[in-house]
């Protein structure tokens, strides 16, 4: 009685399969058959051209997930062009690794903590997360 949305997964962008003309059909002819399957939707990562996006959303008859990569459209456009999901994937948490490790390299090359604070939170926000969660 739970609902469970399967979104499937094609790597022929990501892994580079196959020759660069072949892709888009690859991509798709793979969705369908998911599809058939029994998948809700379609997760095509390492794509961010809203060209090709709008193509992939019109060929297939699901909601498409693509992942946040550098370079991306606005998420406006991307919605624009047919998207449905779309993945943050690893980047939070790598974001997270990256303010972590500048204020670690100022506090061991510097003696000063300037980067503690240019992206933290106030006290009472931290506090309202931890008991409201966010808003």
């Amino acid at each position: 009685g739970i609902p469970l949305f399967i979104n499937s997964r094609t790597d022929v962008y990501l892994l580079g399969v196959g020759d660069p003309a072949d892709r888009f059909a690859m991509t798709v002819e793979r969705a369908h058959a998911m599809l058939e399957a029994g998948a809700d939707g379609i997760f095509v990562p390492a794509i961010k051209d809203i060209d090709l996006i709008a193509r992939l959303a019109a060929a297939i008859p699901a909601p498409l997930n693509v992942m946040v990569i550098h370079g991306m459209p606005h998420v406006a456009e991307l919605a624009k062009a047919g998207l449905r999901r779309l993945s943050t994937g690893g980047r939070p948490g790598a974001a997270v690794l990256g303010v972590l490790t500048k204020i670690a390299a100022e506090l061991r090359d510097q003696g000063t903590y300037n980067a503690i604070f240019e992206n933290a939170l106030p006290g009472a926000d931290v506090q309202r997360l931890f008991i409201q969660g966010p808003t």
